[in-house]
């Protein structure tokens, strides 16, 4: 995929459980249909403990995702229907980063981003609650996480090539 700025960089999108559960995936889908950039492929699906665990460990074998250990992770993720996408087009990274909301934290994210927006949680009350916070969206951060995430949630999709052959 190369460089995010690429002309045909593609990028990973989740709708999670939380956003589905509200009634908010159509206005989401609106927002990044607005962006001009193409829904490439997308599938409804219930994620399971060990995908959430692939989706989020690093490298190195550690887990990422914030504060919160792996069973909170896995819980949330797997509490209900998702939507996986992909998206692609002209600086799709940065461009979808820009209106979900570049921080984990929906009170931390610019009003008028999808977590600020639709968001009621925070970090701060997830961590009292001792679970991960429930932040509606999840987005590729970068052009080797974008890589990664569709190769493990659209492992039917062979090659990059196919995703952009469909641009």
């Amino acid at each position: 995929m190369g460089k995010n700025n690429k002309l045909n960089s593609s990028v990973f999108v989740l709708i999670k459980p939380d956003a589905v559960q509200r009634g908010f995936t159509e206005a989401i889908l609106n927002r990044l249909k607005n962006t001009g950039l193409n829904l490439v492929a997308k599938k409804w699906m219930y994620v399971t403990p060990k995908l959430a665990e692939l989706h989020y460990k690093q490298k190195d074998g550690s887990i990422k995702y914030g504060y919160a250990p792996l069973k909170d992770i896995q819980q949330y993720l797997t509490s209900g229907k998702v939507l996986a996408m992909i998206w692609s087009g002209y600086n799709a990274i940065q461009t979808i980063r820009r209106i979900v909301g570049d921080n984990t934290d929906p009170i931390k994210c610019q009003i008028g981003t999808i977590r600020r927006d639709f968001g009621v949680d925070t970090v701060l009350r997830a961590k009292m609650e001792a679970r991960a916070v429930h932040n509606l969206i999840h987005a590729s951060r970068s052009d080797h996480s974008a890589s990664h995430e569709i190769k493990l949630w659209f492992p039917e999709i062979i090659e990059e090539k196919t995703i952009t052959a469909n641009l």
